[in-house]
């Protein structure tokens, strides 16, 4: 068996200290995804309880018939289900990044908007920017502060959770007021004029064509 071994010298004035670096074994090499899974265990737990809740709400699809029920009810009233599901999706976006998920949703809420007078750019804003800004704030989102805070214990690093929630809801907060404007003052505009409406969908079947 061969290993490489490195002398690494770090100075840190006024002390030198001198470290050996020993190249990874056959073992190591197998090992090391059992002990990734020992290091992260938290992470991993996390991961699996919503990806359980995840598959959950796929299979009821709760959330999509909630969507339908809240549409149907707001009849005539479609500019306050921006918000609303604006907010929702970061919600989802800011605690397990909620954001490829949100495919399935584009079709009915683009459809729903235009059906109300806008277009589907409309519904397409509501998902993508407020999943977005949910992911932009995490807070407890797994795939993003929670790795993020096992790297930085791994390194030594002691990490305070409640400055990373408080942050991530902070940035939350902010990020989704800017984006919930933006988009009710371009739905607003789009339901002001119906030829900005008219000429985008003549645009894209030109575009087809």
């Amino acid at each position: 068996r061969s290993e490489v071994v490195t002398g690494v010298q770090t100075c840190a004035l006024p002390i030198c200290v001198e470290k050996v670096v020993t190249g990874a074994t056959l073992g190591d090499f197998l090992m090391a995804p059992a002990r990734g899974f020992v290091n992260a265990v938290d992470v991993c737990l996390f991961v699996t309880v919503l990806g359980g809740f995840l598959g959950i709400v796929n299979k009821t699809d709760s959330l999509n018939t909630g969507i339908k029920v809240l549409v149907k009810r707001l009849g005539g009233n479609e500019l306050v289900l921006i918000p609303i599901l604006m907010f929702l999706f970061a919600i989802l976006g800011s605690t397990y990044g909620f954001c490829e998920e949100t495919v399935g949703f584009y079709a009915l809420l683009a459809a729903t908007m235009m059906a109300a007078g806008y277009d589907s750019l409309t519904g397409a804003m509501m998902i993508l920017l407020g999943a977005g800004v949910g992911c932009l704030g995490s807070t407890v989102n797994p795939f993003a502060t929670g790795i993020a805070s096992s790297a930085l214990t791994d390194m030594g690093i002691q990490v305070d959770q409640a400055v990373i929630i408080g942050l991530g809801v902070v940035l939350l907060i902010a990020s989704y007021l800017v984006a919930v404007l933006f988009t009710l003052r371009y739905a607003k505009r789009v339901k002001a004029d119906p030829d900005r409406k008219s000429t985008r969908l003549n645009s894209s079947h030109n575009l087809r064509s």
